[in-house]
């Protein structure tokens, strides 16, 4: 399974960390590292806490990344880019269950980047097991 950054020259993934805790980046990597040692059908599994979601309308087709950290519920929202293929591209915060204005309009016109484009998009790291 390998995770995918947007295609920004600054990198969604990489642009999170530099701003974020150590906290924040070491239950972000624990998260990923959790998520490809299994298969993708059995990450909405209640056992797995859920560790991601799939979004419900209007942001069908994308899913969330799910952790915590300080009480802050953080999103790292993306797609399936290839059935072996999670492509973040944009980390939210949730706060009672909603997601900042905007979000959906800039999720979904970075879909359609990376879509488009799929060659031209670097990986910001893949996470190989």
């Amino acid at each position: 399974m390998g995770f995918r950054a947007s295609p920004e020259e600054h990198t969604v993934i990489r642009t999170w960390y530099v701003s974020s805790g150590e906290k924040e980046k070491a239950k972000f990597d624990s998260t990923l590292k959790f998520l490809v040692e299994r298969p993708r059908r059995e990450w909405t599994k209640p056992a797995q806490n859920p560790r991601y979601k799939p979004l419900d309308p209007p942001f069908d087709g994308f899913g969330e990344i799910r952790f915590e950290v300080r009480n802050i519920q953080h999103r790292p929202i993306g797609f399936f880019s290839a059935s072996d293929e999670f492509t973040i591209l944009e980390f939210a915060t949730e706060r009672n269950d909603r997601f900042p204005p905007g979000l959906e309009q800039k999720i979904k016109a970075r879909r359609q980047l990376v879509s488009g484009n799929k060659g031209r998009h670097t990986h910001e790291w893949r996470i190989v097991v």
